[in-house]
């Protein structure tokens, strides 16, 4: 299902220059975030000190994928490619760190192809059902019993087990 939530992303690099404020533009890689502000904190995503940059991103496209998540406590969301954003504010709180809020907005031309709809391709097939020639329908009509590969023996049978 999707998120209509406030995501956050953290890069360990300063990259306030290519987001000017009111900037739109397409993300087109899967990206992993988090809805828990607090384990961008980590060493393994923003840290707390160096170039930072921390993304604030409003989104209705991200997919919950906690339940799927080897980081359990990541509250991992993550954004599908084609994501159309405009950069809404930037700020620059202390030395090193920027923040750069995003947010979804749509985009000026379909992005990405939707998934096929099998309502649509069953509207497009024609409903006849299959001609089946004279085998095929006794075959269907018939109680096909499988037969067994070893016929059962009694004690008493002088017979081989094996052909």
């Amino acid at each position: 299902r999707s998120e209509h939530t406030l995501v956050w992303r953290g890069v360990r690099e300063d990259l306030s220059a290519l987001y000017p404020k009111g900037k739109e533009f397409a993300w087109w890689a899967f990206s992993s975030c988090t809805a828990s502000m607090s384990a961008l904190e980590s060493p393994n995503y923003l840290g707390k000190s160096g170039a930072r940059t921390m993304f604030s991103i409003q989104t209705n496209s991200g997919k919950d994928i906690r339940a799927h998540s080897y980081f359990e406590n990541e509250d991992e969301i993550l954004l599908p490619p084609g994501i159309y954003l405009k950069v809404i504010d930037c700020l620059n709180p202390a030395e090193g760190l920027h923040i750069i809020h995003l947010r979804e907005i749509p985009p000026p031309y379909q992005m990405v192809a939707e998934p096929f709809d099998l309502t649509q391709l069953k509207e497009t097939l024609p409903q006849s059902k299959p001609t089946l020639n004279k085998k095929q329908e006794n075959y269907l009509s018939s109680d096909v019993t499988p037969k067994p590969s070893v016929q059962a023996i009694s004690k008493n049978s002088k017979l081989p087990l094996f052909p």
